[in-house]
């Protein structure tokens, strides 16, 4: 399974795009993983941040439920492997950006 996905966390765009492995197993209930790679498109606006690496490589694993027939309730972990952001008014160098993410997928 592959899609795209645009998140926003606290002045960073990540665009991001998985491609997972998805298995059924048990009526509406599936899970999934595999790897992703994450892009920050955004320029330097905020003193506070700086982009170590603008191009990231993740490993996600996570389930879904499925709601309607395009529609799912989706829980995921995204562990990084890439240090990619330093936040320098928190003193937080080296950051990766690991990911607990719960939420609704609508699939066209």
């Amino acid at each position: 399974q592959t899609s795209g996905l645009i998140s926003y966390t606290d002045h960073i765009t990540f665009i991001e795009l998985p491609i997972y492995y998805k298995y059924n197993i048990w009526n509406e209930i599936s899970v999934f993983g595999g790897g992703k790679i994450s892009y920050i498109p955004d320029n330097y606006d905020f003193w506070f941040y700086y982009y170590r690496k603008r191009l990231g490589y993740f490993a996600d694993i996570g389930a879904d439920y499925k709601i309607f027939k395009n529609f799912y309730v989706e829980a995921l972990f995204s562990k990084a492997f890439t240090k990619q952001i330093d936040d320098n008014a928190l003193e937080y160098y080296d950051g990766k950006r690991n990911v607990y993410r719960l939420g609704l997928v609508y699939f066209f």
